[in-house]
C-alpha cells in the first residue's frame, strides 16, 4: 500500500471517466441512432460511470484509511523506537517531573491562565523538555474556547518542532496521505458540481 498505488488508481478513474464522459455525450449528440438505441446506450454508459466510480472510489479510500492509520501508529512508536535503555530512563524521568509541574502548574495558576499562557509560550519557543507540563496544565485549565485554537497551535508547534527523524519521517507519510485525500475529495466535489450543472452525467 502506498502513495503510488493511490495515485496509479485516481488517474485509471480520471482515464476512465473521461472516456465514458466522452461516449456519452457522442452519443446524446449522434442523430444517426434511433431514439430507443440512443437510450439504451445513454444508460449502459451511465451504469459503467457509476460503477467505475464506486469501485474505485472505495479502493482509494480505503487505501488512503489505511495508510493514514499505519502512519499514525508508526508516528506515535517513533517516539519510543529506537531509544536505547539509559535514553528511555531519561525519558521516564523528564515524564515524571513534568506531572509534578503540571500538577504544581494548575494549583498555582488556575485563576491565572493568561500567565500561565505566556509561560507555555517560552518554554514552547525555548524547546524545553518540559514545556508538555506547561500545556498539559492549561488544557486542563482553559475554559476559554478563544484560547483553544492558540493552545492547539502551541502543542503542534512544540510537537512538531522536537520530533526525532524518525517522527519527521512518519510525519511526512502521514502528510502525503493527507494530501492524498484532499485532493481526491476535490475531484470528487467537481465531479458533482459538474453533474448539478449538467455538465456530465
Amino acid at each position: 500500500m502506498s502513495i503510488s498505488e493511490i495515485k496509479r488508481l485516481r488517474e485509471e478513474r480520471k482515464q476512465y471517466i473521461e472516456r465514458y464522459t466522452k461516449e456519452l455525450e457522442a452519443v446524446k449528440t449522434d442523430d444517426r441512432f434511433s431514439e430507443s438505441y440512443r437510450q439504451e446506450k445513454i444508460k449502459s454508459i451511465s451504469e459503467n460511470l457509476v460503477n467505475i466510480r464506486a469501485s474505485y472510489d472505495q479502493q482509494i479510500k480505503e487505501l488512503i484509511r489505511q495508510g493514514k492509520y499505519e502512519a499514525m501508529n508508526k508516528l506515535h512508536r517513533a517516539e519510543l523506537d529506537g531509544l536505547d535503555e539509559k535514553e528511555l530512563l531519561k525519558k521516564m524521568v523528564i515524564d515524571n517531573r513534568n506531572f509534578q509541574i503540571e500538577q504544581r502548574l494548575v494549583e498555582q495558576y488556575k485563576d491565572d491562565i493568561d500567565t500561565l499562557m505566556e509561560m507555555a509560550q517560552k518554554e514552547v519557543n525555548a524547546r524545553s523538555p518540559h514545556a508538555p507540563a506547561y500545556l498539559n496544565a492549561l488544557d486542563r485549565l482553559n475554559k476559554n474556547a478563544f484560547l483553544k485554537p492558540q493552545l492547539e497551535a502551541l502543542k503542534q508547534d512544540y510537537h512538531l518542532n522536537t520530533m526525532n527523524s524518525l517522527q519527521k519521517r512518519y510525519h511526512e507519510e502521514l502528510q502525503a496521505y493527507e494530501q492524498q485525500e484532499q485532493e481526491f475529495r476535490q475531484e470528487t466535489e467537481r465531479e458533482h458540481f459538474a453533474a448539478a450543472l449538467g455538465l456530465t452525467s
